[in-house]
C-alpha cells in the first residue's frame, strides 16, 4: 500500500475509490490499497461497498434508453461498450 495512504488514514482519513469502470473492473485496486469504504463506479452510477458487497444506490438506464443508443450506435458505426452488474458487451 501506498505510504501516502497510510499517512493518511492515520490521521482519520477515509478514502474510496470512484470510477467509470464497474466495481468488479476495480477489484485489483480495491485490494492493493486496501480500501474498506463504499466507492462511486459506472461514472457515478452505482454506489457500492466491496466490503459487504452491497449495492448502496444504482441508477440504470431504461431498456428503452439503452435500445436506442445500441441503435444509434449501430447506424453510426460508433464503438459502444455497455456495462451490466455482471459483464460488459
Amino acid at each position: 500500500m501506498p505510504q501516502a495512504l497510510v499517512r493518511l488514514r492515520k490521521q482519520g482519513v477515509k478514502t474510496a475509490i470512484a470510477s467509470g469502470r464497474p466495481h468488479y473492473a476495480t477489484d485489483f485496486l480495491i485490494q492493493s490499497l486496501g480500501l474498506q469504504s463504499a466507492g462511486v463506479f459506472f461514472t457515478g452510477a452505482l454506489v457500492y461497498d466491496p466490503a459487504s458487497k452491497t449495492t448502496l444506490a444504482k441508477h440504470s438506464l431504461d431498456r428503452d434508453d439503452v435500445l436506442s443508443v445500441i441503435d444509434y450506435c449501430r447506424k453510426h458505426n460508433v464503438y459502444c461498450e455497455l456495462y451490466t452488474d455482471n459483464g460488459y458487451y
